[in-house]
């Protein structure tokens, strides 16, 4: 059985502690984005069409689902337009700033790449920049998106938290009609369209963890194996040439949400009993707190791991199970490596001590 511990969301000004099965799922679902970034010119088709595939029909909506469960369960309250104001500096800070940072960079490197003229570098990615605002599943930095989409839910949620249950529950459902609405990509439109069934239910489920928790976890069993079987399915029909997928998707294009609700309970369930692995506990916590930085860095990793490769002469002659592995394992580790030393930097110290008083 799971640890338990104390989970009603609090609106106090007390931090309330972590969940070891979120920290668990969490970090189970950043290791699918690092594998899932792994498409390069030599990667095979068990990858391209199985791997690959299978993790983009269900990961971003568990990682969203997951990103909202946790804006609610830490949920500190905004009692006024003050609190408001404060509540999202605070989230600019620690999101957008570095969406804007790592999409400058990114936009430089590309014009580089592009072998644009200096004289004209900064004016090309000052355009690239505008397009990641505007249109950020677009731009060059198009892997950032889920911070621009998750700094608009951050946006919303101290209205949607204050509503009456049963609104957000009718909300909920309603968002299931949303992608149907075809909003385009400006200012993100489409995505927020597209995942906001699984921000609205990770917000319900934030709220009713104690009810979920108390669920015996031989039940989440049972609820994890259709998940497992699809998955199977999947690979069996990709691997044998297949494009169809086994189960129902949703229209329209890639909306998905068959998918993505088998795998909650699966990883529910999952989660549940790699708490009781010591090490691995130990390893998917750590991957949990550090994800922002994972998922801010880990493109840079898998770039820099290709481009070595190729530099060195060995794209083509390197096992690609080699390459996805160190990779992965490098995209992880480094980044998490960066956020430990950046932790002698003075803003991030003084930051540190404010979180203390």
């Amino acid at each position: 059985m799971a640890k338990k511990t104390k989970t009603t969301p609090t609106t106090d000004t007390q931090r309330p502690p972590r969940l070891a099965v979120i920290d668990m799922m969490i970090g189970i679902a950043m290791i699918l984005v690092v594998l899932g970034h792994q498409t390069v010119p030599f990667s095979p088709r068990w990858y391209d069409e199985g791997l690959h595939e299978w993790i983009y029909m269900f990961h971003m909506e568990l990682f969203m689902f997951l990103s909202a469960f946790l804006i609610r369960y830490s949920y500190r309250g905004v009692k006024s337009v003050g609190d408001y104001g404060r509540y999202i500096w605070r989230k600019f800070v620690k999101f957008f700033v570095p969406f804007l940072v790592i999409g400058l960079v990114v936009s430089l490197a590309s014009a580089y790449e592009r072998g644009v003229a200096m004289d004209n570098m900064w004016g090309v990615a000052l355009d690239s920049l505008r397009r990641l605002l505007l249109y950020p599943i677009y731009s060059d930095a198009s892997f950032l998106w889920y911070i621009y989409i998750l700094f608009g839910f951050y946006l919303v949620s101290p209205l949607v938290i204050m509503l009456p249950r049963w609104v957000k529950m009718v909300l909920c459902v309603a968002t299931l009609a949303l992608p149907l609405l075809n909003a385009g990509q400006l200012l993100g439109a489409g995505l927020f369209c597209k995942y906001a069934f699984f921000y609205m239910l990770g917000i319900l489920c934030g709220e009713g963890y104690e009810e979920l928790r108390n669920v015996k976890t031989w039940v989440w069993g049972l609820l994890a194996i259709p998940f497992a079987v699809w998955s199977v399915l999947v690979f069996i029909a990709r691997l044998g040439g297949q494009l169809s997928y086994p189960w129902l998707t949703v229209a329209p294009w890639q909306f998905h949400i068959v998918e993505p609700c088998l795998a909650l309970p699966f990883f529910y369930f999952l989660g549940r009993l790699l708490t009781q692995v010591g090490w691995v506990n130990k390893v998917l916590s750590a991957i949990s707190r550090d994800c922002f930085w994972i998922y801010l860095l880990q493109m840079f990793v898998v770039w820099t791991c290709y481009f070595a490769l190729q530099g060195m002469g060995f794209e083509g002659r390197c096992p690609f199970w080699l390459f996805l592995v160190v990779s992965t394992v490098l995209g992880i580790a480094v980044p998490m490596a960066v956020e430990r030393v950046s932790r002698y930097l003075p803003s991030r110290r003084s930051s540190h001590k404010d979180k203390k008083k």
